[in-house]
């Protein structure tokens, strides 16, 4: 079960939110101060449960059965939010938590000018000796935001005419905040405009099988048949581009780069089979450490060359907010530049 702490705020409860798109409520739990406040998700079949980071004790109780928790660094500063957060990992870990999440800053330094970014330093170093495995979310986007809407408000009343030092700061302070916030605003625009599925493939009309990768999906909530045409009719509108690649090599050859292309993506292969032309494999995501199954099939193609297939697929989530699609496009590009 993973664990979000905070989910009645504005950033857990969107993270919660996200969450529930690609995992079954049942695998979801909050803790919050006031589980009245968290009846909505409670009522979706969220595990809702009381805690506090200043009463140990009730975590122990919200955190329980946890697999992962999703810290939400608190609205304290100094050695009061160090240690709030010190005890929400403490919990995390009697409870027997794999990973422990911490919603970070991209500016967390010991020596920064700003209290909140060294309280997220060492927030990590307690994370870092806990012996727990995590990960630190550095988001820099509220900053960003924040510093593109001080710049515009600074841009009128400093106009080139009146006062050009101010103009040029802020206009420079626009930039910088616009650029910070590119990436993280240019993925959510993309997240949302994804297909809600969860299976992509370079062919829907006979997609590679899942042979070992079905084996390991037991109780996976997206079961390993292909879903047909309710997914083949979207991809084909959201991605034209995923088509079969073709090689001027033999299948073997084309078997051995297919082989090295998956390790140098960072996949964990999990069945060779080079007499048949199959290579199955998992990835897992960075932040909740979900994993997708992923199965390429090689066949010859005429009498020298070699048609490559992939199929990726979720095991959970109606929608994998386009992520499959950027695993296969990543593959593609990568197999094309292989010698």
């Amino acid at each position: 079960m993973i664990i979000i702490t905070g989910a009645t705020g504005r950033l857990g409860h969107q993270i919660v939110e996200r969450l529930l798109a690609r995992v079954p409520a049942h695998g979801v739990g909050v803790s919050v101060r006031d589980a009245d406040k968290a009846q909505d998700l409670a009522d979706r079949g969220v595990r809702v449960r009381a805690g506090s980071f200043t009463e140990p004790e009730s975590l122990a109780y919200a955190f329980d059965g946890a697999s992962q928790v999703l810290i939400v660094s608190v609205d304290k500063l100094g050695d009061e939010a160090v240690d709030l957060h010190r005890a929400a990992i403490d919990a995390a870990i009697t409870a027997g938590a794999q990973r422990i999440l911490y919603t970070s800053h991209a500016g967390a330094r010991h020596d920064s000018h700003f209290q909140a970014c060294r309280d997220h330093a060492a927030t990590e170093d307690a994370l870092s000796a806990s012996g727990v495995a995590f990960t630190a979310l550095r988001n820099g986007f509220y900053a960003a935001t924040a510093a593109i809407a001080l710049a515009l408000a600074t841009v009128v009343p400093t106009r080139p005419g009146e006062r050009r030092r101010g103009f040029v700061a802020a206009m420079l302070a626009l930039v910088i905040g616009v650029a910070a916030a590119w990436s993280p605003a240019q993925w959510l625009l993309q997240a949302r405009a994804a297909p809600r599925i969860n299976d992509v493939t370079t062919d829907t009309a006979r997609p590679p099988s899942m042979v070992v990768t079905q084996q390991m999906r037991k109780g996976a909530a997206n079961p390993a048949a292909y879903p047909g045409e309710s997914a083949a009719a979207p991809q084909r509108a959201a991605y034209p581009d995923i088509v079969p690649i073709v090689l001027a090599v033999a299948p073997a050859e084309a078997f051995k780069r297919v082989d090295r292309v998956a390790m140098a993506l960072g996949w964990e292969v999990v069945a060779r089979a080079p007499a048949e032309g199959r290579l199955e494999a998992i990835d897992t995501t960075d932040w909740f450490g979900l994993q997708d199954d992923i199965v390429v099939r090689i066949r010859a193609e005429g009498t020298t060359g070699s048609r490559i297939d992939i199929r990726s697929k979720s095991r959970v989530g109606q929608s994998d907010f386009g992520a499959n699609a950027r695993r296969i496009r990543a593959f593609i590009e990568r197999l094309r530049r292989e010698q």
